[in-house]
């Protein structure tokens, strides 16, 4: 029985395809495949395995692109149809696609900003259903991720990717999303910030937000480190240290934990 497969259809200008534009269109498919497995699979399941099993070296080069998983081709078709479908729906009006992160809307940009730059289409097949990632698309990914509004807010999560020479930021990926947000600090901070590289840390400052209400960008204005999910106590801890919880409302709880302060 043949596997299921994702055929990607790529022209290139006069007739060829150049070896650059050729590469960046599969890298990226590639990308797009393992972005929209990760979404699907919520980190519960084996990860696809994707290769490339046959190309036709003519224009349009045609490339099959098939996966393999220990769950069989039901997990692979989870996988395709979305990228198909969600493709073909960013390309006609600006929506999330379910299992298409923020992440993997940009990389569904980057096939379409390949066009005119040494390709003039690309085009998924599966099952019957064909999906093309144009410049209408670019347009709409644009719409949903470039920032709308500013509001303030706090974040938590791990700290990565400092960087000081264009300015100073770094990226913290958010425990809520599980997607990277670029927050802006005070170059005077660098060492302070440098600390807790690969920590969890809380920011607060005042962020854009982009038209599907996520934070895409901070400028910081306090953060300091947090406990990790694992060293934080358990009910049960709290019990031993003869706190009851009871049955009664939390706000009730609250007020009472602050009278046996005073």
């Amino acid at each position: 029985m043949a596997r299921k497969a994702l055929i990607v259809n790529i022209t290139g200008e006069n007739q060829g395809v150049g070896l650059p534009p050729l590469v960046k269109a599969l890298s990226n498919t590639l990308k797009l495949l393992e972005s929209v497995d990760a979404e699907a699979a919520h980190g519960k399941q084996p990860r696809i395995h994707w290769q490339v099993e046959s190309i036709v070296m003519q224009s349009p080069y045609r490339m099959s692109i098939v996966g393999e998983s220990s769950l069989g081709d039901a997990a692979v078709d989870r996988v395709l149809r979305p990228v198909v479908a969600g493709t073909r729906a960013i390309n006609e009006r600006a929506v999330q696609p379910p299992f298409f992160s923020q992440e993997t809307m940009g990389l569904a940009k980057r096939l379409g900003l390949l066009l005119n730059k040494g390709l003039t289409r690309i085009r998924f097949e599966y099952d019957g259903e064909v999906a093309e990632p144009t410049q209408h698309l670019v347009a709409n990914v644009d719409a949903l991720l470039q920032p709308k509004y500013q509001a303030k807010t706090s974040l938590r999560g791990r700290l990565e990717e400092v960087d000081v020479h264009k300015g100073a930021e770094f990226r913290i990926y958010s425990e809520v999303t599980g997607e990277a947000v670029k927050c802006l600090f005070s170059k005077e901070q660098t060492s302070k910030v440098g600390a807790l590289l690969g920590k969890r840390v809380m920011v607060s400052g005042r962020a854009n937000y982009n038209q599907l209400h996520r934070v895409v960008s901070m400028r910081v204005e306090d953060y300091q480190e947090v406990p990790e999910q694992a060293d934080l106590p358990r009910l049960e801890d709290l019990r031993n240290l003869g706190i009851d919880f009871g049955k009664g409302r939390s706000e009730d709880l609250v007020r009472g934990i602050r009278d046996d302060d005073e």
